[in-house]
């Protein structure tokens, strides 16, 4: 549970103005009440989906990074040494009421992140940057919790609302305050507290069938507000709950309590498990860890420090926030480091998930970290690379260029990292640019980004470099500055002159066997007499054999090639060229060496 302590207050105060005469609780203490049905209510809840990122002019939109082909990067998404909690950025949520919890879980198989607030607010993000909602009625949330495709929020009026495609809600009695939920074991469960002058009765919902139907029953009275449950959470086969008192309970069912061993601590307003190890946070500074749920130690922080009213884990850190923007983390709950928000308002939920640290607060605030960008080349799938050269448009591989005339290329880049704000990507050939691509909307988190068929024309007979250069003025400062640049090595095979002025060159080319896996007889004609150069190129274009450089007799001549670079090793299977060139033609013959 994620306490809003202004909005609780208010919630308790309206409780007692309503309760001053004796109304009987909906069960005995100890008793258990009749079945509690979730039913459907009248709401449109926001569909959440990957939105692409911004569709470039002249360009394909990206799409959401697949995990399988990210191998090309190193690193992950922060540099060594420094920490994704180092940077938080401020989200628009559209709502200035108050936020009191978040989770991320899936919802129709989509993940995604739920938080809910005051006037019963709920929103939706799928990665926790932008932010949709509505209001449910005019009750507060005061925790949510997400397990089988599903969310559940609880709060005020009695009412655990359950979140899948729609919106069921279960009402209880409306005097409950609804504090704390969880899900384990099969179960979910709900811990509460209602108020029958004088006395204040802890009250327990659970249910097994996914939330369809409850049980609901009130374990005991007592006579103060401090004792009232405020945080529960599961893990590691048991369920643990602290109350405003600072006592932690915990629980195999999620029905039947316990109270556990633990030094006397201030109000604990929130509990969750990692690392092996359960923590509880809350006001001065308090700190309690446990290796089993039961059983807690001490490891409090300065008294000074602000109340801790949200804790979650995730990517190997527990992350606590509270009043005034604060935020703290620890690898293991002992040993914490203050980490720098960028709100003075109070915090009042927190989650992990989508690779990022997500905590909202009052007045609809909402905080995320936010790792660099980290923009480089990327080969989308299907593609032969970042840089992809052919002859004909509509191809992503690569392709021998085999004149000197107009050539396609397809360029792509990608961020691994954070937002990027606006760059612009170079492209130079044999080192001399031949054109600015301007991004000026700037790159989402994870995605990529494609031209394609960008005429190139005239490329002179020879070899050639293409660079495409990411980010080529540094306008974004990236985890890693050392990634931006890719080549693509090429030769144009072909001189444009196919035929002398008088008409009489002829030449052709062929192998047999082909593919081949030992030597190759290369045949060639010539119909007169001239210099013959005869060389073997990799599919890269790169000459790796001299086969022939002289005279040679008009007629048909045959050159074998026995499979070996001109170092005598033998080349790798695969594609090779063989290129006849005379003063006045060129042709070339692709083969395939088969190992």
């Amino acid at each position: 549970m994620k306490l809003n302590p202004k909005l609780r207050v208010a919630a308790f105060a309206a409780m007692l103005i309503g309760t001053l005469a004796w109304l009987p609780p909906a069960a005995e203490a100890g008793g258990t009440a009749s079945e509690v049905r979730a039913e459907p209510l009248p709401v449109a809840v926001p569909q959440v989906m990957v939105a692409d990122p911004p569709t470039l002019a002249s360009t394909h939109p990206g799409a959401m990074l697949d995990p399988a082909v990210m191998s090309t990067t190193e690193g992950g998404f922060a540099p060594a040494g420094a920490s994704p909690l180092d940077n938080w950025v401020l989200r628009t949520s559209g709502t200035t009421a108050g936020l009191t919890s978040v989770a991320f879980g899936t919802r129709q198989g989509t993940p995604q992140f739920v938080a809910g607030g005051a006037g019963g607010t709920l929103l939706f993000s799928a990665s926790g940057a932008a932010w949709s909602g509505l209001s449910t009625g005019s009750q507060t949330y005061f925790d949510v919790a997400a397990a089988n495709d599903q969310f559940v929020l609880v709060g005020g009026d009695g009412i655990v609302d359950i979140v899948t495609g729609g919106l069921a809600r279960a009402q209880f009695d409306t005097r409950v305050l609804w504090n704390a939920v969880a899900y384990g074991n099969g179960t979910w469960s709900v811990l509460g507290a209602m108020y029958v002058f004088p006395l204040w009765y802890d009250v327990v919902a659970w249910s097994t069938t996914n939330g369809q139907s409850w049980g609901v029953s009130i374990p005991q009275a007592h006579d103060s507000a401090g004792s009232n449950y405020l945080s529960s959470h599961f893990a590691n086969g048991v369920f643990v709950a602290t109350r405003w008192d600072g006592d932690i309970e915990y629980s195999g069912d999620g029905v039947n309590w316990y109270s556990g061993s633990s030094a006397p601590a201030n109000t604990l307003h929130d509990v969750t498990f990692g690392n092996g190890t359960w923590v509880a946070v809350g006001n001065g500074g308090s700190v309690r860890r446990s290796t089993n749920g039961l059983d807690w130690t001490s490891h409090d922080i300065s008294p000074s420090t602000p109340p801790l009213f949200a804790l979650t884990f995730g990517g190997g850190s527990f992350v606590a926030a509270g009043y005034q923007g604060t935020i703290l983390s620890s690898a293991t709950g002992v040993g914490w480091t203050l980490r720098t928000a960028p709100t003075t308002a109070a915090l009042e939920g927190a989650a992990y998930g989508a690779d990022s640290w997500v905590a909202v607060g009052e007045g609809g605030t909402i905080v995320q970290t936010s790792v660099p960008p980290d923009l480089l080349p990327f080969t989308p799938p299907g593609w032969s690379g970042p840089l992809v050269l052919s002859e004909v448009p509509g191809t992503n591989v690569d392709d021998e260029i085999d004149t000197h005339e107009t050539s396609f290329l397809d360029i792509s880049w990608a961020n691994f990292g954070g937002d990027a704000g606006p760059f612009s990507v170079q492209l130079s050939l044999d080192g001399v640019p031949i054109g600015v691509i301007p991004v000026p909307a700037g790159m989402p988190a994870q995605t990529y980004q494609m031209f394609e068929d960008i005429a190139i024309t005239p490329i002179t007979y020879g070899a050639h470099t293409l660079e495409l250069l990411v980010d080529y003025q540094n306008e974004v400062e990236e985890s890693d500055e050392a990634n931006n640049a890719a080549e693509r090595v090429f030769e144009i095979l072909l001189h444009p002159a196919g035929v002398s002025e008088d008409g009489r060159v002829s030449l052709r080319v062929d192998a047999t066997p082909n593919p081949s896996v030992g030597p190759t007889a290369l045949r060639f004609a010539l119909d007169h007499a001239t210099a013959v150069r005869l060389e073997v190129f990799d599919a890269g274009g790169r000459q790796i054999r001299v086969l022939h450089d002289g005279v040679l007799a008009r007629g048909s001549h045959v050159r074998d090639w026995d499979g070996r670079d001109r170092f005598g090793k033998e080349v790798a299977a695969g594609s090779y060229w063989v290129s006849v060139t005379t003063p006045e033609t060129r042709r070339h013959e692709r083969i395939v060496i088969a190992r």
